[in-house]
Order: C-alpha cells, then sequence, then structure tokens
C-alpha cells in the first residue's frame, strides 16, 4: 500500500439549522484513523489534521505515518468553505520521511460533521495507483500536532521510569501500559481497579512538574473498527478527565484513540486481543 497525503471534500453537516453553524468549530486539532479496503481486510491508520479557518478560507496541515516505524509525512493542505463544505487541496509536503519504494498518494472524499461527539466521519477515495479506497474518522483532539520526526518509543515500567528520573536520565519517548486499567465490554467507564494505576501517573507528575503525558488508547480487532475508535479514544479521555479532577494542569495531558490500528499482539487469539485491549502513557519532558 501506498502512504497518504490527500485531497478532500468536509461536508459539514449537523443537526441544528444552517445559520446556526460557526465555521469556527472546525478549528483546531483532530485525530484518528485512517482506513483502507483492501481485497481481503481494511487497514488502519493513525491519522491527525490540524484546521484554521480565516472567513470562508481554511489552512492547516496532515500528518500520516507508518505505527512504529520513523516514517511520516506532514502536508500543507488550504481550502474554502462554501455551503457547509469545505474544499481541501493539498499543497505539498513540509516535512516527511518515505518509506522506501513507496510514495505518497493523493485522496478525495467527503467527510461530515457530528455535533453530538463532536467528530468529522466519511469516505475518500483515490487516482492514484494502489490506493484502494476508505473511510476517516476524526475526533477533536488537545493535543498539538507533530510537525516534526516520529518519537521514538520504548516500553518501560512505572519502577524503571521513576529510576531514570532519579539518575536524571532522559525519559521522553517512553511509553508505559497501564495494566490495571481494563474495561467492560463495549464500555468506556473506569472500575475500581483502575483507579490505583491512575493515581500512579497522578503521583508521577505531581512529583515531577516537567513531565508531560500522552494518554493513548488502544482496542482489540474485535468488532467495527469506527466503534473500536470511538471506544478507545473514550477510553484514553476518561483517564485525561480522571487526572484533571485530582488537579493535575490540562496542559499538561493530552489523549488519543488508536482503535485497532496499533496492536501489540496477536489479534486472532483471545489472549492477543487482551493484550491489545490497553491505554498506555507516552511520557515527554519539557525543559
Amino acid at each position: 500500500m501506498k502512504l497518504l497525503t490527500f485531497i478532500f471534500l468536509l461536508n459539514v453537516s449537523c443537526s441544528f439549522a444552517q445559520s446556526h453553524f460557526k465555521n469556527e468549530i472546525l478549528n483546531g486539532n483532530w485525530q484518528g484513523i485512517l482506513k483502507q479496503n483492501t481485497e481481503t481486510t481494511t487497514k488502519n491508520f493513525a491519522y491527525w489534521i490540524k484546521l484554521s479557518v480565516k472567513g470562508d478560507s481554511i489552512f492547516g496541515m496532515a500528518r500520516t505515518e507508518v505505527a512504529n516505524t520513523e516514517y511520516f509525512a506532514v502536508i500543507d493542505i488550504k481550502g474554502i468553505i462554501k455551503k457547509n463544505k469545505i474544499e481541501f487541496i493539498e499543497d505539498y509536503i513540509i516535512e516527511q520521511k518515505p518509506r522506501p519504494n513507496f510514495s505518497w498518494c493523493l485522496i478525495s472524499g467527503l467527510l461530515s460533521y457530528n455535533e453530538k461527539d463532536n467528530s468529522l466521519a466519511g469516505n475518500w477515495t483515490s487516482e492514484s495507483a494502489n490506493c484502494s479506497p476508505g473511510s476517516l474518522l476524526l475526533y477533536k483532539s488537545v493535543k498539538e500536532l507533530n510537525t516534526t520526526q516520529t518519537l521514538k518509543n520504548t516500553y518501560s515500567s512505572f519502577d524503571e521510569l521513576a529510576n531514570k528520573l532519579k539518575l536524571k536520565e532522559n525519559v521522553s519517548g517512553l511509553k508505559i501500559i497501564l495494566p490495571k486499567v481494563y474495561f467492560e465490554t463495549n464500555s468506556h467507564k473506569l472500575n475500581l481497579e483502575s483507579k490505583e494505576d491512575v493515581q500512579k501517573v497522578y503521583l508521577l507528575m505531581t512529583k515531577n512538574e516537567k513531565i508531560r503525558i500522552n494518554l493513548q488508547g488502544h482496542t482489540d480487532a474485535v468488532g467495527d473498527d469506527d466503534l473500536n475508535m470511538k471506544l478507545s479514544y473514550l477510553r484514553a479521555k476518561e483517564i485525561y478527565d480522571a487526572l484533571i479532577v485530582k488537579g493535575i494542569d490540562g496542559g499538561r495531558l493530552s489523549f488519543e484513540g488508536y482503535g485497532k490500528s496499533r496492536p501489540i499482539d496477536n489479534t486472532n487469539t483471545t489472549e492477543g486481543n487482551f493484550k491489545n485491549r490497553r491505554v498506555e502513557i507516552e511520557v515527554t519532558i519539557t525543559k
């Protein structure tokens, strides 16, 4: 498959009257999954977009990357809003590390705005070779779009992280799977056991003021892709909200949902899917 840059139409449809729609509602960062349908399966990729609205004009950037690799592209986009539709066009690639022997595709599509859950969703197609069509599902995000190289991640534990901090070693990029955080099927509500890991994250951040945490929700491969994406987003947000209630500054936190796009174990076994249903924290340090 080819990785994707894009040209697309964004159809803004909502339940309230057209006269009440504010273009500015599209301002900001969006994050979710790009799905690509093949003959045998549907592939999922993490996807980000940052939009800036000025009158009826829109500018922004998009980011796509290959999971668990250094390959990514950041694309400049621009467009105009007409009759609740936004016409986007890819302008040029700002920054990239292309995958060897692959090139970026151009796609066109139609997305709808859902006021109820603050999401953008729809389909895309492409005339580029080897680029089968698919869909996009994006949610409003508090995390800034990354315009540089992909952060290299290493899995760790709370004890190992504490030891590295004590030794004043670099901890940016460390990831910790929250082992006691789990959810009932089709639910994003935290159980009692989860509160222990939430408390550990809280203590980590109160003792280390320079630490920033990105919460990342993941699901197993069972069920509808869009539902999995929504669940992963809401599960990460649930912990984000719990930390905010405890007093952590929201500027030090962000959250994302990846659905089933980034498994860490076999997706065809019960044990593997149990491990794939997880919430991780990604650590960065401010200077």
